[in-house]
């Protein structure tokens, strides 16, 4: 009876999902938004200006790749939006999508035909476990998730079901609270053998830690706590907390800080010096730790004892060093701005895409200088991490201008030209 619940919740978050379908309607071309190829080498997700029609969303005969790589699946995600593409192993390069006929949900729009080029970035040097959670893998009558990486430290899904929902990037998994976790086996990839370890996850919280029925709300967490990240009710706090063998540390972000509802960035990380906890790429707190981790980390998604996780955690990655700020701050830039889209029949090469915005990183103001050719005329718009146009202007036959952004936050932003034919991306850090 109480599963029967929690699928009936499940299928009306699902239905509530599709009220958020967007068109492209009469007259608006269905464009390319972001293209995002991060880590796991055979995945490629491709976000869209407007919600698709399933059938030509997934239709493999839409989409190309250079490079001899090919497409082997196209799965539009649960925000209609998105298109993950599962690819043969990419390499740290950059990459040409070709999209052609893919329509919208109304099937009245169709895309013109374009090139859309973006970089493979590989996993960073330390990862020993990331997880997309775009789906969910069903072996000998058991769900798991995937590990990314080649350490394959897969998750079983115990008591589910839990739901695939929007995320970050393509889906996410969304906890009931109640009882259903992701467990993972003990390996040596997860026992740290050393002094540094950083949790990177995206989260939705269904509730502040004061609301919760039970003490904690666990993210990813442990029986052991050697690393984890969790909401305490008791302290009013998300925290992380580092355990070593000289004693253990928990900074924690103040209630007053966090949001429901909406998607946050958690960073957990210990230097060897000190424990630290970021929320949205900025350090909310710092407290003195020293000694290797200890270790037999039984890692867990959404359970601690007999507590669960209520909300959304998507792009968990686990780290066996301590992240730097910058890296950071490309971590809060989870989507990718394509470097250049363009009509079929454009060579790349003629695009001169040489678009350059120095210094880089900077405090604000810089300076952009574009092809002269090609974008004297530019209309252009700067694009902050949660895809959010926070500054338009214009060129006026110029190709190098100066352009003061220094009352923005500090993060990782991207400005994005457009002439009559193509689009051209650059991303750069305000300090």
């Amino acid at each position: 009876m109480k599963k029967n619940f929690y699928l009936l919740l499940i299928l009306i978050g699902l239905f509530l999902s599709q009220s958020l379908i967007s068109f492209a309607g009469p007259g608006v071309a269905l464009t390319v938004s972001y293209i995002t190829s991060k880590g796991n080498p055979n995945t490629v997700v491709v976000e869209f200006s407007a919600s698709l029609d399933q059938t030509s969303a997934e239709d493999l005969a839409n989409y190309s790749l250079n490079n001899g790589a090919t497409i082997t699946r196209a799965l539009l995600a649960y925000d209609q939006k998105s298109v993950i593409l599962t690819t043969s192993a990419l390499l740290d390069q950059d990459y040409v999508l070709t999209i052609q006929n893919v329509k919208d949900y109304a099937a009245t729009t169709t895309i013109d035909p374009v090139n859309v080029t973006f970089h493979h970035k590989p996993y960073a040097d330390g990862t020993i476990a990331a997880y997309n959670l775009d789906t969910l893998v069903e072996a000998n009558f058991e769900k798991y998730v995937i590990d990314g990486t080649p350490n394959k430290n897969d998750g079983l899904v115990v008591n589910g079901p839990i739901a695939l929902t929007p995320g970050v990037i393509g889906n996410c998994l969304t906890f009931n609270g109640f009882d259903n976790y992701v467990s993972f086996s003990p390996s040596e990839s997860f026992n740290i053998i050393g002094d540094q370890v950083t949790i990177s996850v995206w989260v939705k919280l269904d509730y502040l830690p004061t609301e919760l029925s039970g003490p904690f709300g666990p993210i990813f967490d442990s029986e052991n706590d050697q690393y984890v990240i969790y909401e305490d009710r008791g302290n009013a706090e998300l925290r992380f907390k580092a355990t070593t063998a000289d004693g253990a540390a928990r900074p924690g972000i103040p209630e007053s800080a966090l949001t429901v509802g909406e998607w946050i960035y958690l960073t957990g990380v210990y230097d060897g010096t000190n424990a630290m906890i970021y929320l949205n790429g900025v350090l909310k707190a710092s407290l003195p730790l020293t000694g290797d981790l200890k270790v037999d980390q039984q890692a867990t998604l959404g359970k601690s004892g007999t507590t669960y996780f209520s909300g959304s955690i998507d792009q968990v990655e686990v780290y066996k060093r301590a992240l730097g700020e910058y890296e950071i701050l490309d971590k809060l830039n989870a989507k990718s701005a394509p470097i250049a889209q363009y009509p079929l029949g454009i060579s790349s090469k003629a695009l001169t895409s040489e678009v350059n915005v120095y210094p880089n990183p900077n405090n604000g103001q810089f300076t952009l200088d574009v092809p002269a050719k090609n974008f004297q005329n530019a209309k252009f718009e700067v694009i902050n991490s949660q895809g959010k146009v926070v500054y338009k202007n214009k060129l006026d036959n110029q190709n190098r201008r100066s352009i003061d952004l220094s009352s923005m936050a500090s993060g990782i932003y991207v400005i994005r030209l457009y002439s009559e034919n193509s689009i051209l991306n650059q991303e750069f850090v305000i300090k």
